[in-house]
């Protein structure tokens, strides 16, 4: 019998969802239906993590960095057994020491 491949559910901690809304909110104000291209590439990411949890590398300690790819933002998360735990949504250039406050 061939293996299935375990999905696995998405979870955002409440830090990582204000930052997404940030965002989101930062570039609807840039211009008008870009928050809507950011809100829809971070779904897809999303999804794209559920089915390949694996598929990037660690980057800071036991954290697993995904890039979005129209945008300048990474997705800071850990695999875990049921689930996927996303971190943190932080642009590309900044500081990752503000990474050890995640626990």
């Amino acid at each position: 019998m061939p293996s299935e491949k375990k999905i696995r559910k998405v979870v955002l901690l409440q830090a990582a969802e204000s930052e997404y809304l940030a965002y989101a909110a930062y570039y609807e104000n840039q211009q008008s239906g870009l928050g809507e291209r950011f809100v829809g590439e971070f779904t897809a990411q999303l999804a794209y993590l559920q089915q390949y949890p694996f598929a990037f590398q660690y980057k800071w300690r036991r954290y697993r960095v995904a890039l979005m790819s129209r945008f300048p933002c990474l997705l800071v998360y850990r695999v875990h057994k049921s689930s996927i735990i996303v971190y943190a949504v932080m642009h590309n250039r900044q500081n990752p020491k503000r990474l050890r406050k995640l626990k």
